[in-house]
């Protein structure tokens, strides 16, 4: 696999390998219902006719339905109840199928660059 840069990569159902997830804190994810801005950080690398692409995806610890989903579209149980966290390291190189779009940053460092994201983790039922 080439190296994986953040790129714009055609909107549309790509499957990829996750390279990389976290839970942590993170400044830029903090609002009102997740005051620390604790999330699952999550990198997809999907290969394309551009090269290699490298999507992040964050999802708020709070937002249930988001999580699951990352974890029930790379195959990985977790039982309800646990704690997510004990179970990040089994998604690292797992195959998944996503929806992807492209967004064009608005602030940041990276303004006015456009860039592949995930919009949506697809579930098995879904393929």
């Amino acid at each position: 696999m080439q190296t994986a840069t953040a790129r714009p990569l055609t909107p549309g159902i790509h499957r990829g390998r996750i390279v990389g997830a976290e839970i942590g804190i993170f400044e830029w994810r903090a609002t009102e219902a997740n005051p620390r801005g604790v999330a699952i950080k999550t990198q997809v690398e999907v290969e394309s006719a551009a090269g290699v692409a490298r999507l992040d995806d964050a999802a708020d610890l709070h937002n249930v339905g988001r999580w699951n989903a990352i974890f029930r579209a790379a195959g990985v149980r977790v039982p309800h109840g646990a704690d997510p966290a004990e179970y990040i390291e089994q998604l690292v190189g797992r195959e998944v199928e996503i929806a992807t779009r492209n967004v064009t940053v608005q602030r940041g460092r990276n303004a006015g660059t456009t860039r592949a994201v995930v919009s949506k983790w697809l579930l098995p039922l879904e393929r």
